[in-house]
């Protein structure tokens, strides 16, 4: 089990069959203070339970105050009025305990104990945390593996973890405005559920607070950890470059939805973050095995191939399925045949550079705008010394993309080659400035998508950098 915590929040448990003792303890405090309240969570070993929920509510005044226990199981409230309360503690999938008690103002010796029964109780994060989010920093304190392509690779691709359980098509909501959001938020924390949480977290992320955003998915999850959930948590560490502690989150929750190709999907991104190339491969074939007829851990899958330096274990046959099941589609086709021309690298097999070409020109045939398509069918027809048809399908790739500088880079070649030297200086020169200019864009992109700073007191040995 993964020991997480965000922001050093202790973590529940899983104690199938415990029994949860709560120990009230009150004391008095001078009366300007308010009484204060304070006890402890314990299991029936004695020992304290982190992150338990405990409320303590006074109907006739609408009081209703909620600690969430620390990792000695420790609770505290300073409490203003006097009359009957009503004491409350709960744990995800064990039903609330309640006691009814009266507060004079006097302080009394006499415990209370509410008794909770989790045999029922389902997932849970089972450890104390060995990591906090300790704050969060821009782009340039980055760590990242591998080639640039892999990197925006992975970038690109844990922006998308976190729309994995959207509707198809679903848009990305506006950014609201801070205030009404900062309201929203407050309302929704107060409703104390899963669901408030998840609410609170999205637009804490909207409003550019990941820290907030964190903090409440991590809630989220200690409540019900759900499928939609424990996305929602791994998502947001990935994209913040948390790398090794998303991988923790989404491998606890692929062990508790195994079944989930959406999941599957996002530990695949998470582990290619961390340069775990083959492992991200075999947990996106998995999903693809989990979700045949869906299209989105084939395209992960397949650009993930693109992106690498070797060829992956069992990328090539699902996307021959993929590319098989949608033939109509451009991104299938120009998958498969990337797939293919990886293997060809270093023992090129004339039938299969054939096989990848044919799959090439059908997919710029379904979409002129697959400019990547045309780009390879002109390295290939380069590798023949067709120059004459290497510039056409270089200057193709480049009216479907005109930002695409290695098509620029490649026809300044070809028409060097070809004795065009003016044309030749002209293509370099805007590869150079294209490509000024959009690693310019990528820089100020990341440094508006803060990085966690995050805190290990107990680093796997294995973590990624």
């Amino acid at each position: 089990m993964p020991k997480l915590s965000p922001f050093g929040l202790p973590l529940l448990p899983a104690c199938a069959g415990a029994l949860l003792g709560l120990v009230w303890l009150p004391a008095v405090a001078h009366a300007q203070a308010g009484q204060v309240l304070q006890g402890t969570v314990h299991n029936t070993s004695g020992q304290p339970v982190g992150h338990a929920v405990v409320h303590l509510r006074q109907p006739a005044t609408h009081t209703d105050l909620t600690q969430t226990t620390g990792s000695d199981g420790h609770f505290r409230f300073v409490v203003a009025t006097q009359g009957a309360f009503e004491l409350e503690a709960a744990t995800d999938g064990a039903a609330p305990v309640r006691k009814s008690l009266s507060l004079a103002g006097q302080p009394t010796s006499q415990p209370v104990d509410l008794v909770l029964d989790t045999a029922a109780q389902g997932f849970q994060f089972a450890d104390q945390p060995e990591f906090t989010v300790a704050g969060v920093t821009d782009w340039t304190a980055v760590g990242g593996h591998g080639s640039d392509a892999t990197l925006r690779t992975s970038e690109s691709l844990a922006q998308q973890t976190a729309t994995l359980l959207s509707a198809p098509g679903t848009a990305r909501p506006p950014v609201p405005d801070e205030a009404a959001a900062r309201r929203s938020m407050a309302a929704l924390l107060a409703q104390h559920t899963a669901d408030g949480y998840r609410g609170a977290g999205d637009l804490a992320e909207q409003l550019g607070d990941p820290l907030a955003a964190v903090h409440s998915y991590q809630q989220a999850v200690q409540l019900a950890p759900t499928e939609q959930n424990q996305l929602a948590l791994g998502s947001e560490l990935l994209v913040h470059r948390a790398i090794w502690q998303a991988i923790e989150v989404l491998q606890t929750a692929v062990a508790a939805h195994p079944q989930s190709a959406q999941l599957q999907t996002a530990l695949g991104a998470a582990l290619f973050a961390g340069a775990r190339y083959q492992a991200a491969a075999d947990h996106l074939c998995r999903a693809t095995d989990l979700d045949p007829a869906g299209s989105t851990a084939y395209d992960f899958l397949g650009r993930m191939q693109v992106a690498t330096p070797d060829p992956l274990a069992c990328v090539e046959p699902r996307l021959a399925h993929y590319a098989a099941t949608h033939p109509d589609s451009s991104n299938a086709n120009y998958l498969y045949a990337m797939a293919l021309l990886k293997k060809q690298e270093k023992h090129p097999d004339p039938a299969v550079l054939a096989q990848a070409e044919a799959l090439l020109q059908r997919a710029v045939a379904q979409s002129s705008a697959c400019g990547e398509g045309y780009l390879q069918l002109g390295i290939l027809a380069a590798a023949k010394r067709d120059y004459a048809t290497a510039i056409h399908d270089y200057q193709s790739a480049l009216a479907a993309r005109p930002d695409l500088y290695e098509a620029h880079y490649r026809l300044a070649v070809a028409y060097d080659r070809t004795g065009q030297h003016d044309q030749a200086r002209q293509e370099f020169a805007l590869h150079d400035a294209i490509k000024q200019q959009q690693t310019e864009a990528t820089e100020k992109q990341r440094r508006e998508v803060k990085q966690f700073l995050v805190d290990d007191q107990a680093a796997p040995s294995q973590q990624p950098h």
